[in-house]
């Protein structure tokens, strides 16, 4: 059947309720949606935060062990460098004192015959003494020894033989009993030994 315009059609009432609600729903659903748009953010900025300072600590653990690792090798090198020092200055100390002494002993009698005396005092109860000096000490030995047995009590027969092997200033004395090494680089060496350890 069709309706003719004389026919009432039937009119619906235009509901502004409804369409309002429905645009609310819209906008809530938009805010929504913001809403878990921001947490969703936020959460992976959390998330991504602590991965990259998980990361950067563990990056950090590794350069502290090996910072640690250079530092003990530093440490190691350091202590054998003083050592290595320490020994190469002891030899320049001795290898000047060993200079210093011969010079002295050079410029000074008196000195050459110190070394003599102390040897003569320590075999003066033996019958026979050998004393073995350089070339050059000879005849001052020779010269002092009349008086040097007198002073120190020696009673025994003391004979100086010149001796190349006996540097300047040294001498080796020897008697049945014992032998005195008075030369000036073995007490030297004594001495840098006992340093040494």
């Amino acid at each position: 059947m069709s309706r003719g315009r004389g026919q009432e059609a039937e009119v619906r009432p235009f509901c502004f309720d409804r369409v309002l609600a429905q645009e609310g729903e819209e906008e809530q659903r938009l805010r929504d949606l913001d809403k878990l748009e921001e947490q969703a953010y936020t959460a992976g900025y959390q998330d991504g935060a602590k991965a990259g300072f998980d990361t950067g600590m563990e990056k950090a653990a590794d350069t502290l062990q090996r910072l640690e690792g250079l530092i003990s090798g530093l440490d190691k090198t350091r202590a054998e460098l003083y050592e290595k020092l320490e020994q190469e200055i002891l030899d320049l100390v001795f290898r000047i004192a060993e200079k210093v002494i011969h010079a002295e002993i050079r410029s000074d009698d008196a000195t050459r015959l110190t070394i003599l005396e102390a040897g003569l005092r320590r075999l003066k109860e033996c019958e026979k003494v050998l004393v073995r000096v350089a070339p050059t000490d000879l005849e001052a030995v020779q010269e002092a020894l009349p008086t040097l047995k007198e002073q120190n009590g020696v009673v025994g027969q003391v004979m100086v033989q010149e001796d190349p092997e006996v540097s300047e200033g040294g001498c080796v004395l020897e008697s049945d009993q014992c032998e005195v090494d008075g030369r000036i680089e073995v007490t030297l060496q004594a001495i840098e030994e006992a340093l040494r350890k």
